[in-house]
């Protein structure tokens, strides 16, 4: 300030006299080029996270379309009962049949409500720590974004060299620093709906077990196993009647019934991938 007008500017190098055009230092230049890059690679990761999180909406709400769906039509259901009942009012042994079933469904309505209310708040919490992944996100690109100006503009008043010299200048450099390709996983780690395990299970889940019949037509049939301390189980039965016999009360099988078949107790193994191009891969 004490040199006026008539002393000259020196920027990174580079003289700045009266009338005279601004040249750049290539160290600016390489910074400004590599703080622009971080920038856009930032606001991608950002509209990344945001699509992220448009998807993890849309499976929320198609889950809460299906959950919904057996409490509303109970709900049709038990409107259109009550006009029934309210029309007959004056039908006791009607009112009387009617009555202890329409207590019923409103119990069972109840239930199916409470289970859907229970079913959403895994989601609420996923989607919490979704939404702050993604501010840190958003956070993380609008400070890059305020150095790039700056770098853009020339406002290197709280810049030393040092820090203009330190700015990578390869794309793998910056792919690095800002964490580009790890950004799914992030996001996965926040977003992963996990269920609850059943008591005194210690992993369950969906495997392919080759059938022991010859004349299947399809050999991969896809199971649920279950292990716990005992050993390695799967679930059988496809959720009818599968007792011989007529109507023998004996034989019939519930369809919330399934067989829960031994595989082998617990022991040490490996597991090698199968190929996808393989005849009969049921993938």
């Amino acid at each position: 300030g004490g040199g006026g007008a008539s002393g000259s500017a020196k920027l990174g190098g580079g003289k700045l006299g009266r009338g005279k055009k601004l040249e750049k230092d290539p160290a600016l230049a390489t910074a400004e080029a590599a703080t622009n890059l971080m920038h856009n690679l930032e606001q991608i990761r950002l509209a990344q996270a945001n699509a992220e999180l448009k998807r993890f909406q849309l499976l929320r709400r198609l889950d809460s379309i299906k959950t919904r769906r057996n409490f509303e039509l109970g709900e049709s259901a038990l409107s259109s009962l009550n006009g029934i009942r309210a029309y007959f009012h004056h039908c006791s042994d009607m009112i009387d049949g009617v009555t202890p079933k329409l207590t019923r469904l409103q119990d069972k309505q109840a239930q199916s409500r409470e289970k859907h209310d229970a079913q959403q708040a895994p989601w609420e919490i996923k989607q919490r720590s979704l939404t702050n992944a993604i501010s840190e996100v958003g956070a993380k690109a609008a400070s890059i974004g305020v150095i790039a100006n700056a770098v853009s503009q020339g406002q290197l008043d709280d810049m030393d060299e040092d820090f203009i010299s330190s700015q990578p200048t390869s794309l793998e450099e910056i792919e690095s620093i800002v964490r580009f390709w790890e950004l799914p996983q992030q996001l996965n780690i926040h977003s992963l709906y996990q269920r609850k395990l059943t008591p005194g299970v210690i992993v369950e889940g969906w495997l392919y077990k080759k059938s022991t019949n010859r004349l299947a037509l399809n050999s991969w049939t896809r199971r649920w196993f279950i292990l716990d301390r005992t050993g390695v189980y799967y679930l059988k039965g496809s959720g009818q009647n599968e007792g011989k016999g007529g109507n023998n009360s004996k034989n019939n099988v519930s369809k919330d019934w399934m067989e829960r078949v031994k595989v082998c107790d617990i022991l040490l193994c490996t597991v090698r991938e199968i190929n996808c191009k393989i005849k009969g891969n049921p993938n």
